[in-house]
């Protein structure tokens, strides 16, 4: 195991070099060439954005359906075998694309909101190449959102399969809180403690951005992110607070 992870490591630096190289070459042979590289604020933006989101999406569209594969070919072994031990690696495995389908659906609504701000500020002053990166972004971000729907639900229709008693459609705006109410209370007390860590993380990062957004204001003299920030961490504190009343009740 050691000496996989020497090569790996070692094949990593060689990439890594190769692509440092080759880079550096094209740079310097495109100035000795003389060309104008200066690309305007407004395209660079556009097209950082553009090239991201579509990056991002077909790295998903690859890892999603090849992930998907893998379970279904686990799971047709455990009808065969109804071997245990596959239950549980396959209970385990699920985990990864669903990882997936979930952080990649909150990198394309936050991609999506930059897409549209371009759109709003630099539609009439980007080139035509830009437009078209900016349509394929779009279109490959849309297209995402819907084959993730329809894997998670593929997906979650296998959990529910293995185990009879989890409720709740995908589809359905209530999902959340029916799979909550059909897990047993070990599987609560797992959900319980990531929402902790989540809380008490988020509240680390909303200090943090509180402190940037400070020291934004006093060189711009603009306090919105400040309002914005202390707004998020208001809602957070508020909404554990009702939460923790909520459950308090429910015990008397």
């Amino acid at each position: 195991m050691k000496n996989k992870g020497r090569i790996k490591f070692v094949i990593i630096l060689v990439v890594c070099f190769l692509l440092g190289f080759i880079s550096t070459f094209c740079i310097s042979l495109l100035s000795d060439m003389n060309i104008d590289l200066s690309i305007p604020e407004s395209e660079l933006t556009v097209l950082i954005i553009s090239i991201v989101v579509i990056l991002v999406n077909i790295a998903v569209l690859i890892i999603l359906p090849v992930q998907y594969t893998s379970c279904t070919r686990l799971y047709k072994r455990i009808k065969e075998t109804q071997d245990e031990e596959l239950i549980d690696k396959l209970e385990f495995i699920l985990n990864y694309p669903l990882s997936v389908s979930s952080i990649s659906s909150i990198i394309n609504r936050t991609f999506s909101l930059l897409l549209a701000f371009s759109v709003f500020y630099y539609f009439d002053d980007i080139s035509s190449l830009s437009i078209a990166l900016l349509i394929a972004a779009f279109v490959l971000a849309i297209v995402t959102i819907f084959i993730t729907a329809f894997l998670t639900n593929k997906l979650t229709k296998m959990i529910k399969e293995l185990n009879p008693e989890k409720k709740g459609d995908t589809y359905s705006t209530s999902f959340s809180k029916e799979w909550l109410n059909s897990c047993d209370e070990a599987e609560k007390l797992d959900i319980y403690k990531s929402g902790w860590y989540s809380f008490k993380n988020t509240v680390i990062i909303g200090d943090v951005l509180l402190f940037l957004a400070l020291f934004y204001g006093m060189i711009t003299e603009e306090i919105a992110p400040m309002i914005f920030v202390s707004a998020f961490i208001a809602v957070l504190y508020i909404t554990y607070i009702i939460a923790g009343i909520k459950e308090e009740k429910k015990k008397r």
